[in-house]
């Protein structure tokens, strides 16, 4: 489960079938809990019915190598692997059993509550006012 107010548009999060879903719009309802989300669905060009699923029944989406590179993260020699953030002095690191790190001008900073792919797109996007994108 995730609380509704911790979603936003262009998550990624897997519905209870476990299939991944991006979050074309969201309708919150009781306080953010129980938010119904969906994603849009075309059919050779026109809308059909959407998607749909409520944040009660959202499975987050683990972080791993693959999402990394996906979202454009580079691969360093060893096993980090760091996204330019706004230029050449910011950047966001990663690895897989350390975690994130954020670091700005050679200071860095752990982040420890960085798990799920739609939390990474959630501060990436309160970093740049942009969306991480998939890239595949």
């Amino acid at each position: 489960m995730i609380k509704g107010k911790d979603l936003r548009l262009g998550n990624l999060v897997k519905d209870r079938g476990e299939k991944v879903i991006r979050i074309d719009f969201l309708g919150h309802i009781q306080d953010g809990y129980n938010t119904k989300f969906g994603q849009l669905v075309f059919l050779e060009g026109t809308e059909v019915h959407p998607m749909t699923e409520y944040s009660d029944y959202a499975i987050p989406i683990q972080i791993t190598d693959e999402w990394i590179i996906r979202f454009g993260f580079e691969r360093q020699d060893n096993s980090w692997k760091r996204l330019c953030i706004c230029n050449d002095w910011t950047y966001l690191y990663w690895e897989r059993l350390a975690g994130f790190e954020l670091s700005v001008n050679k200071h860095s900073i752990m982040l420890p509550k960085i798990l799920y792919v739609h939390q990474l797109q959630n501060f990436y996007y309160s970093l740049t006012g942009e969306e991480l994108v998939n890239a595949r």
